[in-house]
Formats: structure tokens, C-alpha cells, sequence
């Protein structure tokens, strides 16, 4: 039997099923061996074939592409309602492969079935075009672009996921074929550095396969992150033949308009092996390079020009028969105004009509420069900021044009007003991306939810343990001090690399440490003086080395010991890495400066190298700002030291270049973080503010998860416009993003766990209002029916009647009392709610203090004790706060950790659930001149000249930083809101309203 022959016949056939759905494998292998005059395999040699023990072997690779794609589709009709990525589908795989139950065994063994959760979808629904059949007619650029990511050594279920991902983004766009124009707009959420680009450059791949013929990439503001997307797509999707485009490469003048000759990867740029065009796919045409952005093609014209070459011109390009003969065009540009009215123009000055071209806009970093940060006005008309009104002229001149925007942090987008319809809100869908295996991201440098032993931390148990360094101080010394550590820790890491390099197949190209403290140039080069300072002051080849075996001893050998992949990848004692600390020493100092400024600094940058990755190794020391933040990658960070400080949740995460994938290195990662930095008057703990962006991310998956699930007809049970609440604030100071990107936000959630909070602002007085509202408070007031003691916040005691009412209870006062229009209950509300009805609240103590300068009286049959509390001159709605004095109580129930006030009852009292409301029940006697005098009141009183003031404190569990979460108000319809605020919907307020008409 012919070895070669056989494996041909499992490998074709894996192929043809791989893209479309598994079926009897042996009984197809076998009928080609009979057309070949070959002997039949038996199942024993099959199995034994694609489970070959080299994991690089091609039937064993193929075979496993395959499954994973199958595992986790949900395409088709074939898996008979298993669900993917369970037991139940892989058995229904093996099942339809023919596999008998022993070899279902053998490939389970292999490849145990998953068990992880898919992306979340939300969208509206769609038309069914991008079949499976559909999908094969024309594929060529996508098993290019996987064959790419296979050579990678991408393992084949994270092939398979971006399979998946990507045809749920294709799906939802409108079929470059249809007569009908329709432009589709939605958004694709992944994590920060978490291979979003390979997402975006395997939609492109279908893309253009099912028939978009231009493909506009807005990648970033920056050059260097335009460039570095230029050379990722050129590398792995467009291929050699198609940057060639025909030219001689042998040519001395063709060759100086050929990219990437000269580039040390040349040799592994895809190569599709023939001119595309020549194997009846379409070639791709590049309308930018490696160092051009968009230009002007004036005269050129031609190269943009679609209607030339059509096969029938009579027919619009769109057509079927046109549009699988005409080349792609390809163009990846900054978000620059001036770029972008470039494109713009010389699209309008095309002889084709811009409505035949089906075109894909990707929008990477879609949240930044894209959204428009202008107010509009009373008039409605939106004055659009810049970039955001060419990307609506693009929209508005291709009517076929699609739009996806690529981001980590949706916050602006969601924002965006989806009444807009020339604007980019993502009204046909929003899809979360998993989070991918291997990816080392926020999470992993935090204890969210890990509940310690004993209190006690450790490399093992405490990812802040293990990974996160504490910088504290701004004095030079402690500066220094905290420098100087980061700096050992990036040697010692690359001593270790190379290391692991030699006794492993393990790699390390790149290895960088980053530092970013300001976005000020003039205190980068401060910084970098300072750094260089401190590396030739190291003494990292003689007096140093003590210190950084003491570093090796207590923190990089337990936390490898503790973390690390592969045990035996871990030296046994200093004195076997010790060689290896020179190896890395010459390599950081083989520039003789291992400090590398990337800013905007043109002097600066003019008289040092640019960082480049693409050509060559780098080993260096990086200090910037925000060229070094968003969509940029750092390749081989593995030490960060961060102090900069920002207000928006979205900028602070997108300045998290030390997330991302880090094999065979991810326990070498070091984080140092200010936990103390200063800002006017107030001090800022950074390390905290990513953890409220942790959990502000994780609240946004959930909401989008909750909601992604199809009703019982199969039907989306919201769009994305009806979604609830997206995005949340945990930390007070943190907003979730710029206050310009928020001007079409509404509050509609807020709580603050173990905090008081006075809801005094109530009407001016009115007789009705009055007695309405004491019929409301009466449920709390009628609860207090014990006597007991309570402390002040001088030591003091004072004398109150208390009580405990339900969650419920609580909320329902609180909807039946009448506040001021000026005041807005119901963001706390709608926390309240929240937090009942998933068991954060149970229940409240009430406390109504009886003290003694009060005056005791009856309303409506109850005796109460009254005091005096003044409404404000300027704000006659709202009176005086609480009393310090008995808050203390109030806020100790509510609070474990706090230790004022607490007495043998409020210990008793404190449950990990309940909240406490405190009572002020004051005389709100008629007419603004007079004078609360509760003395002149006696025996039973007109509840209309009583005030009932609330304040609360919620379990300080059921939000421990504080939360805010926002919706979008709609410019059209000023007194409705597009995301709920709650399940059963919600109007804006007349405060609100007020608010969205200004």
C-alpha cells in the first residue's frame, strides 16, 4: 500500500468534510484507495493515523481542525440540536464520522469534548445568505489565512472559535449580492490585546470571498499602529503574489515599488502559490503600503476604478457574474481627517456608481476618534467632531457599505445615539468574543471573588501575589528605589528566557519592559535619563548580582514554582541562570542604549533608532505614553511600570499593554502599579481602578449573555438598542469614559454600599404633597416597635425606636414618596431593585431617633418625636442633611469593616444583607418666611405640616467601590430612553427629559 497514496485520500477528505460537516470518513478514505486499486484500511489504522503522535503531523493537524470547527459551530442542520462546544455534540460528530465506540474513545482520549461557553450575540435578525454552501463557493482567502494561523501554531480549537466568531460577523452583514441596498452596522468586543486583529483579518478573508470587493480599515490615529495592521494583513492575508501585483521583482526600479523585500520575514509572508486571478479566485489590490497611508490617486485613478475589466458591463458590479471576476481593493488608513477626504474624493470621482461596490468598513479601536464628542443641538442638528463626519460621508457615499467596529472598551460606543442613522451605533449587532485560551488579561493580575485562608496570600493562590509590585511614594529616593526593582526584575526575566530558550523549543524574539508615568514628552526624556542612569549604576555584572540572586531567591523562583507551565524549564539554583545574565545584558545593551522614547518627539525621535518590531529582534527599555497605549502591541512585555492616571475607565484599560498572550512566559510577567498617586489633593489607588474595570467589564458580558439567548420562536429577545444597561461605574471617581463621548448618556443606576445617602430633597411645602408622603413612610415608621440605645459619633448616646422591614418593603416606599422634580430617585431605584431581587439587599433596620430636644406628638393616631430641620434659603426643596450624630449608627449597621459606632445591638444587627434607614421626621410648617418650631406643636398634628426625611445606607456588600450604571437617551424622542432601565422598560424622568432637550 502506498503510504503517500493513503494519506492524500484521509487528507482530501478531511478537507472537503473540515469545510462543511463530518461525515462516514473511513467509507470515503476507502472508495478513494478503490479507485486507486489500493486495499481498504481498517478502523484501528485510521484512528491510529489521525491521532499520530507527532502533533505536527499533517493528517493528525487536519483531522483536528476539523473537529474543533465542528465542536463549535452552529451552522447547519447536521448536529440535530446538540449544542456546541458539550458531550453531546462531539458525540454526534464521532457519530456521523462512523466512528465505532472504541474509537470514540480513542479520540476522546486525545481531544476531550469542551465544555466552554461560545461569543455572546446580540443582534437583530438576519438574513440566512451566508450558508455553508455559500461560504465554500468561493472560498480561497480564508483557508489561506487559517492555513497561516495553523503554521503559527495556533492551536486548532482557537482556529476553529475564530471560524466560528467570524462567520457570526460575516452572517450579519448584508449579501454583496443583493439587488436590495442595506448597510449593517455592529460591533465585535474583545479584550485588551486579546487577538482582535486576527479577528477582524479573518472577517476581511470571508469578506472579500463572499464577494466585498473594498475593504476600508480605519486602524488607530497613530502611524505606528497603521503600519503594524499594514503588515499583519499584507503578511498573512493579502500574500507575496498580490504585493508583487505582477511587477519583476528582478526588476531594479519594480523593486523599489515592491514592500517588504528587504524585510527579515519576506520568506514567511503567505504565499498563495499562484496569482489568485489565475486560479479563477480574485486578486486583492493594496491601495496603501507599509510606509503610505492613503494617497491621493489623482491620474491613477485607475486602481480604485472597479467598472474596468467587468465581465458584463451591462450588469451592475454586484452581480454575480461581475463580481467573483473583480479584484478587491484593500486600503488601510489612519483616522485622519485629511486621509479619510482623500478616500472620499477620489471614491466620488470613480466612473462607477459608488452604490454597486459592496464595501466592509473595520473600524479598529472603534470607540476612539470615531465617536463623535460634539453636543448636539437644540435644533438636532449634529455638528459632527472630524473623523466621525468622514466616516459618515463613507457610509453616506457607498450605500452598500457595511460597518464593524473593533474594540476592548465599547463604553463610547454604546453611548452613541442609535436614532442617528448616519452615525455608528451598532443597531444589526454587538458580539462579545470569548475570552481566548492563553490570554493572560485583567483578570489574571487580580483576586476578584478568591476568598483566602486565614486572610493569608500567596505565589499559588493570589494572582496580586504573584504578578503585581506596589510602588508607593514620590520622593526621588523611593522613585529610584521602585525603578531600580523593575529594572532587575526585566534582566533577571530575560536571563531566564534565554534560559528557557536553550533547554526548550521555546523562542523569545522580543523582550520589553515598559514604562509609562505621563503623557508629557518632556517628562519622558526625564524618565529615560533617569532609567539609563540607573542601568549603568546596576552593577549587573559584578555588585549587582547579589541583589538580583536575592530577587531570583524571593520572588521569580517561588512564583515559577508556583506558576510556571513547565517545571523543568526552571534553573535549580542562581548559579545555573547566573551565565545566562550576561547573555541578557549584551543583547539589552547591543544598541549601547537600552532606553528607547517612543512619543511624538520628532528631535528626539530624530536622533534615535524607531522602535520597530517588525524588523528585527528588540530587547530594550521602553518609556511613552500614548503611542505606546491603545491597539498597539508591545511584543515580549513581560516588566511594566505604570503611575500615569486617567479619569475614564476606557483610556485606563486601553494603557494596559501588559495584557495579551505571554507563552511560555506568563509567570516571568511583572506589574509594578502606583497604589498612591497624587492628583490635585487626592491620592488614587491605580491598582484599584483596573479592578473596578474588571468588574465593570465582566457586569457588561453578563448583561449581554443574560440577553444573547433566542426566545422560543427562535427570535432575538432584543435588539441591540433594547438592551438594559450596558455599562456600569463601580468606582466613583472612574468613569467609564470621556465626559465629551458621554453627552448622549443617562444615569440610571446608582448605589454606594455602606454609605449614607440623604434623600432630603423634597417639595416645598404642600399641604397634599406632605400628607401623601407620611402615608408613604408610614410602613417604616409603624416597623420601629422596639426601644434601645444607639451610639454617636462622639461617644454620646441617644435614644431611638427601631425596627426591620423587607427589601421590598423598602422600595415600595420609596416609589409611593413624592421627591422634588429637581431630584432623581430613580438611578437608586433601580439599584435598590437591582440588588433586592438578586438577594445583594433582604432586608433594612430602620431606626427613628427619640432624642430629647425633640417634641413628642401624635400623627395619625402615632406617637412620634418631631424635630427642627431647616429647608435651605436657595433650594427651598431641600432641607439640612441628616444629623452626623446618629448617621454613625446607621452606617455601622450597614458596614462591617466600620468600627465607630458599634455596640453590642449593632454588631447583633449587622447581616451580610441588610441595610439600615435612618428616620428624620421633621415640622415643615406653611409658608416660605416661616420657621421650623416643632415647641408649638402639641397633642395630634395635620401630617401636613410634618416632614418624613429618608436616609439609607445599603449593605456595603451589595456595591463595595460604589456603582453607576448609564443607558443612551434618544435625540428624537426626548422623554424616552433606548436601553432599559429596568425588565419591564423605563421613561426618562422629567429631570431627565429637561435634560436631553438642552
Amino acid at each position: 500500500m502506498s503510504s503517500s497514496t493513503v494519506r492524500e485520500a484521509i487528507i482530501s477528505q478531511l478537507k472537503v468534510m473540515g469545510a462543511d460537516r463530518p461525515k462516514a470518513l473511513l467509507v470515503r478514505v476507502n472508495n478513494e484507495l478503490k479507485i486507486e486499486d489500493l486495499p481498504n484500511m481498517a478502523e484501528e489504522e485510521l484512528i491510529s493515523a489521525i491521532t499520530a503522535e507527532n502533533v505536527n503531523d499533517s493528517i493528525r493537524m487536519e483531522f483536528q481542525l476539523a473537529l474543533a470547527r465542528w465542536d463549535a459551530t452552529s451552522q447547519g442542520e447536521w448536529f440535530e440540536g446538540s449544542e456546541p462546544a458539550t458531550i453531546g455534540r462531539r458525540d454526534r460528530v464521532l457519530t456521523l464520522l462512523g466512528f465505532s465506540d472504541d474509537a470514540k474513545d480513542v479520540v476522546n482520549g486525545q481531544w476531550p469534548a469542551r465544555s466552554d461557553e461560545g461569543d455572546i450575540v446580540i443582534a437583530t435578525e438576519a438574513d440566512p445568505w451566508y450558508t455553508e454552501e455559500r461560504a465554500k463557493q468561493h472560498s480561497f482567502y480564508w483557508p489561506a489565512y487559517r492555513g497561516v494561523l495553523a503554521n503559527k501554531g495556533w492551536p486548532a480549537e482557537a482556529i476553529a472559535d475564530l471560524d466560528v466568531s467570524t462567520r457570526e460577523v460575516v452572517s450579519r452583514l448584508s449579501d454583496p449580492t443583493n439587488e436590495v441596498q442595506y448597510q449593517s452596522k455592529g460591533l465585535v468586543v474583545g479584550y485588551v490585546q486579546s487577538g482582535k486583529t486576527a479577528q477582524f483579518a479573518g472577517t476581511i478573508a470571508k469578506s472579500i470571498d463572499s464577494g466585498y470587493r473594498l475593504i476600508i480599515v480605519l486602524a488607530g490615529t497613530l502611524d505606528l499602529l497603521r503600519t503594524q495592521t499594514q503588515r499583519r494583513l499584507d503578511m498573512e492575508l493579502v500574500g507575496k503574489e498580490n504585493i508583487i501585483g505582477g511587477m519583476d521583482v528582478n526588476d531594479r526600479d519594480h523593486r523599489k515599488e515592491i514592500d517588504y523585500l528587504d524585510d527579515t520575514d519576506w520568506d514567511n509572508f503567505l504565499s498563495h502559490g499562484v496569482q489568485p486571478s489565475d486560479a479563477g479566485f480574485v486578486d486583492i489590490v493594496r491601495l496603501s503600503g507599509y510606509a503610505d497611508d492613503y494617497k491621493r490617486l489623482k491620474k491613477g485613478l485607475n486602481a480604485l476604478e472597479f467598472r474596468t475589466g467587468l465581465r458584463d458591463k451591462t450588469k451592475p458590479l454586484y452581480h454575480p457574474d461581475n463580481l467573483y471576476k473583480a479584484d478587491a481593493k484593500i486600503v488601510v488608513v489612519k483616522k485622519n481627517t485629511t486621509v479619510l477626504k482623500k478616500l472620499v474624493s477620489d471614491l466620488k470621482s470613480l466612473k462607477i456608481s459608488l452604490a454597486e461596490i459592496p464595501t466592509l468598513i473595520i473600524d479598529d479601536e472603534s470607540d476612539q476618534a470615531s465617536i463623535s464628542t460634539k453636543r448636539p443641538t437644540a435644533a438636532e442638528k449634529k455638528e459632527r467632531t472630524a473623523v466621525n463626519l468622514e466616516i459618515t460621508n463613507l457610509l453616506s457615499a457607498l450605500k452598500r457599505a457595511q460597518y464593524v467596529g473593533y474594540t476592548a472598551t465599547p463604553f463610547a460606543n454604546v453611548f452613541v445615539d442609535p436614532d442617528d442613522s448616519a452615525d455608528i451605533f451598532p443597531n444589526d449587532f454587538i458580539i462579545a468574543l470569548k475570552r481566548p485560551a492563553g490570554y493572560m488579561g485583567a483578570k489574571d493580575f487580580h483576586d476578584l471573588g478568591v476568598e483566602f485562608e486565614n486572610g493569608s496570600k500567596s505565589f499559588g493562590n493570589s494572582n496580586e501575589a504573584a504578578f503585581v509590585r506596589s510602588v508607593q511614594g514620590d520622593e526621588p529616593d523611593s522613585v529610584e528605589e521602585s525603578l531600580r526593582s523593575a529594572l532587575d526584575a526585566y534582566l533577571l526575566s530575560g536571563a531566564i528566557k534565554l534560559y528557557r530558550a536553550e533547554k526548550s523549543s521555546h523562542s523569545f524574539r522580543h523582550h520589553t519592559m515598559l514604562v509609562h508615568e505621563s503623557v508629557k514628552m518632556i517628562e519622558h526624556r526625564d524618565t529615560a535619563d533617569i532609567l539609563r542612569e540607573l542601568w549603568a549604576q546596576g552593577g549587573y555584572s559584578s555588585s549587582g548580582l547579589p541583589r538580583l540572586e536575592e530577587l531570583w531567591a524571593a520572588d521569580y523562583l517561588p512564583v515559577s514554582e508556583a506558576r510556571a507551565e513547565d517545571m523543568s524549564l526552571i534553573p535549580a539554583s542562581f548559579d545555573e541562570l547566573r551565565p545566562f545574565i550576561g547573555k541578557a545584558l549584551d543583547k539589552i545593551n547591543s544598541s549601547q542604549n537600552p532606553v528607547l522614547v517612543v512619543n511624538g518627539d520628532k528631535d528626539l525621535q530624530a536622533h534615535q533608532e524607531a522602535l520597530n518590531f517588525d524588523r528585527g529582534s528588540v530587547w530594550r527599555i521602553l518609556v511613552g505614553g500614548t503611542k505606546l497605549s491603545r491597539g498597539f502591541t508591545v511584543e515580549g512585555l513581560t516588566v511594566s511600570y505604570y503611575r500615569r492616571k486617567t479619569l475614564a475607565a476606557d483610556t485606563l484599560m486601553q494603557m494596559g499593554r501588559w495584557f495579551g498572550f505571554r507563552s511560555g512566559y506568563k509567570d516571568l510577567v511583572r506589574l509594578y502599579i502606583g497604589r498612591a498617586e497624587l492628583s490635585g489633593q487626592k491620592y488614587f489607588d491605580l491598582y484599584e481602578a483596573f479592578e473596578s474595570i474588571v468588574i465593570d467589564e465582566e457586569l457588561f458580558r453578563e448583561e449581554l449573555a443574560r440577553y444573547a439567548e433566542l426566545d422560543d420562536d427562535g427570535k432575538p429577545q432584543v435588539r441591540p438598542r433594547d438592551v438594559p444597561p450596558l455599562v456600569t461605574q463601580h468606582l466613583q471617581w472612574l468613569a467609564p469614559t470621556a465626559a465629551n463621548k458621554r453627552y448622549n448618556a443617562v444615569v440610571v443606576e446608582r448605589g454606594d454600599g455602606g454609605r449614607l445617602k440623604d434623600l432630603n430633597a423634597l417639595p416645598a411645602q404642600k399641604d397634599t404633597i406632605n400628607r401623601h408622603n407620611f402615608q408613604a413612610s408610614k410602613l417604616l415608621i409603624e416597623a420601629t416597635d422596639k426601644e434601645a440605645t444607639f451610639v454617636t459619633d462622639s461617644g454620646s448616646t441617644y435614644s431611638a425606636k427601631y425596627g426591620i422591614v423587607s427589601a421590598d418593603d423598602f422600595v415600595q416606599v420609596l416609589q409611593n414618596t413624592t421627591f422634588d422634580e429637581s431630584f432623581d430617585i430613580e438611578p437608586q431605584l433601580q439599584f435598590l431593585k437591582k440588588a433586592s431581587a438578586d438577594g445583594r439587599i433582604k432586608d433594612w433596620v430602620v431606626i427613628a431617633p427619640d432624642l430629647t430636644e425633640g417634641t413628642q406628638i401624635t400623627v395619625d393616631g402615632m406617637p412620634l418625636s418631631v424635630l427642627k430641620r431647616k429647608r435651605r434659603k436657595e433650594r427651598q426643596w431641600a432641607f439640612s442633611g441628616s444629623s452626623r450624630r446618629q448617621r454613625v449608627a446607621v452606617e455601622a449597621i450597614a458596614d462591617p469593616r466600620q468600627k465607630e459606632g458599634v455596640t453590642e445591638l449593632v454588631d447583633a444587627l449587622r447581616t451580610q444583607t441588610r441595610g439600615a434607614i435612618l428616620l428624620t421626621i421633621a415640622h415643615d410648617p406653611r409658608g416660605k418666611q416661616s420657621v421650623s418650631s416643632p415647641s408649638t406643636l402639641s397633642g395630634e398634628v395635620d401630617p401636613a405640616i410634618i416632614a418624613v426625611m429618608i436616609s439609607y445606607a445599603a449593605p456595603y456588600d451589595s456595591a463595595p467601590k460604589g456603582k453607576i450604571g448609564f443607558t443612551v437617551r434618544s435625540q428624537k424622542k426626548a422623554n424616552a430612553a433606548i436601553l432599559s432601565a429596568g425588565d419591564e422598560g423605563y421613561n426618562l424622568s422629567d429631570h431627565e427629559a429637561r435634560l436631553a432637550a438642552e
